[in-house]
């Protein structure tokens, strides 16, 4: 009976122990699966570059009045220029897992125009105006064009993008990169 008990006590022992160790393997595939492949250095450069490419953008919107000096009137209807930056990230390594810059550089760009879209359109009105004739003292009214130039910025949204350009698969691990912030959440 005690041999039986100690062989029995043995079993229950490598069991567990075998177990431990398919725990243990399963949380260091878990971890190795939600990481970001990339080095810090690359991920902060295409960061940079989305920064930039926003900076540009604004820019332009802010500078249309004086260069495009003629108009009458200007009608700005402008979405928020931003985004998440670790969607962005999150987006790359599903799509390429472990990435460089220069090998992204093109879909930044992509995503960007993707994400931002700028209409300008101008619009010519004619309106009256009533005056007065400086020589009979009489009302008069006289037409002329009244010029507007329309801008209009529309922000599609980096997650609806993203989601847009990956599969199935590339998606639930942009989610899960999304969640777990690629294990890396010191990044920005």
């Amino acid at each position: 009976i005690v041999a039986a008990a100690g062989l029995f006590f043995v079993m229950i022992a490598s069991l567990l122990a075998s177990c431990g160790a398919s725990i243990q393997g399963g949380a260091a595939s878990t971890i190795a699966s939600t990481t970001y492949g990339s080095t810090d250095e690359d991920i902060h450069a295409v960061e940079d570059a989305y920064l930039e490419l926003e900076a540009a953008l604004n820019e332009q919107i802010n500078s249309m009045e004086s260069r495009h000096p003629s108009y009458d009137e200007y009608r700005y209807q402008i979405d928020e220029i931003s985004h998440n930056p670790y969607q962005l990230i999150s987006y790359l390594t599903a799509k390429y897992e472990e990435f460089t810059f220069a090998q992204v550089a093109g879909e930044v760009e992509s995503l960007f125009t993707q994400q931002y879209e700028l209409i300008v359109d101008e619009v010519s009105e004619i309106r009256t105006r009533t005056g007065t004739d400086p020589e009979t003292g009489e009302e008069t009214e006289e037409e002329y064009e009244y010029r507007i130039l329309n801008i209009i910025l529309i922000n599609h949204g980096f997650d609806s993008v993203a989601r847009g350009n990956m599969d199935g698969d590339q998606s639930g691990r942009y989610t899960l990169y999304n969640t777990t912030y690629g294990n890396r959440n010191y990044l920005f």
